[in-house]
């Protein structure tokens, strides 16, 4: 299978890298893909969360304060990469839509992918749910994409005024950068990833040193906090 990813996908990374910014970290990490897609509030994988979970907007304040960094101003930040965990997250993503068959890479694979790593705030908020990935695996395989029930989108609908217009132009900057990417020699494999990331080969032989200098400091700085998380639970 081709790496055919759906709208869905590419607005779940929009929406992450809004979530990344709110709660204040330079990098994308796997939480806020998580919360991408509570936001993004239409794909299977929000719809198997609203099936195993009671309260969806209980489950993302949990992890809101599991994780966010209030004191950081991330307001002037203009590259917003994934950090390592997160790009191997996305990777298996791929392997999961194999193994469901699926003609396109969409959020229900994210949120498998997620499940496969219990580091992350999330995956742990939904283990004391009762919520696994076998369960979620099997409610996928289980429900006909055509028989989907209606999630749980009210409770969620205030939170999402507040960022509307931030995510419009996130998604225009994600189909702008898709375009530029095809037009270069050599196309990447993964595109859409591609256009969310940073180069660092690239920068470093382009003689960019302080900019490598100051992302790997990033790296580092957000690695060391995210060592010290210590999620509620529900």
């Amino acid at each position: 299978m081709g790496k055919n990813y759906s709208k869905r996908f590419k607005d779940i990374l929009s929406y992450s890298r809004d979530e990344a910014q709110r709660t204040g970290y330079k990098l994308i990490m796997p939480d806020h893909l998580f919360l991408a897609i509570i936001r993004e509030g239409s794909s299977r994988a929000f719809d198997a969360l609203s099936h195993f979970c009671s309260d969806i907007a209980k489950i993302k304040k949990s992890v809101d304060d599991g994780i966010i960094n209030a004191d950081i101003d991330t307001s002037n930040f203009e590259d917003i990469a994934f950090d390592n965990a997160t790009n191997r997250i996305l990777r298996i993503s791929e392997l999961e839509a194999r193994l469901l068959q699926s003609k396109e890479i969409d959020g229900e694979h994210i949120l498998l992918a997620l499940m496969k790593d219990q580091t992350t705030c999330a995956a742990r908020i939904l283990e004391g749910e009762d919520v696994s990935y076998g369960k979620i695996y099997s409610y996928f395989v289980s429900t006909p994409v055509d028989k989907i029930e209606e999630p749980q989108r009210a409770a969620l609908a205030d939170d999402d005024e507040d960022f509307e217009g931030t995510i419009e132009q996130s998604k225009d900057n994600v189909s702008g950068n898709d375009e530029e990417t095809s037009k270069k020699e050599g196309k990447s494999a993964t595109p859409v990833l591609d256009s969310f990331g940073i180069d660092m080969t690239k920068l470093a032989r382009e003689g960019k040193t302080d900019e490598l200098q100051s992302l790997s400091g990033g790296v580092i700085a957000v690695s060391a906090r995210g060592k010290q998380i210590k999620c509620k639970t529900v």
